[in-house]
C-alpha cells in the first residue's frame, strides 16, 4: 500500500503542472476588446422645471443642446479637432472651446 501512496503522490504535482500550462495557454488566447464610447455628456446646466442645457461631445464634434419636456434643439456646434490643432495658436478660446 505505501507504494501505491508514493506513486500516486508523484503524480499529484505533475497533474498539477499540467493543469495549470492548461490554463495559462487558455488565458492567454483570450482577446479582451474595449468598446470605444463615442457618445459624452460632457456638462449640463439646469433652466427651471424640465429645461436644461446640455454640452454632448460625439465623434469630434460638441453640441450645445436645448432641452424641455417636450422637444431639444441643437443651439451650436463646435468641431473638436479643429479646436485642438488651433488652440495652441489662439489663447482666446477657453478651455471648453466657447469663446469667453
Amino acid at each position: 500500500m505505501d507504494s501505491v501512496q508514493q506513486k500516486a503522490g508523484s503524480r499529484q504535482p505533475m497533474v498539477a503542472r499540467q493543469i495549470l500550462e492548461a490554463l495559462t495557454r487558455l488565458l492567454r488566447s483570450v482577446k479582451i476588446r474595449r468598446t470605444v464610447h463615442t457618445l459624452h455628456l460632457c456638462e449640463t446646466l439646469p433652466l427651471g422645471e424640465r429645461r436644461m442645457l446640455a454640452v454632448v461631445q460625439w465623434e469630434g464634434e460638441r453640441y450645445l443642446l436645448a432641452a424641455t419636456a417636450n422637444s431639444f434643439s441643437v443651439l451650436d456646434r463646435k468641431d473638436c479637432t479643429r479646436r485642438a490643432a488651433g488652440l495652441a495658436q489662439d489663447s482666446s478660446l477657453s478651455p471648453e472651446g466657447y469663446d469667453e
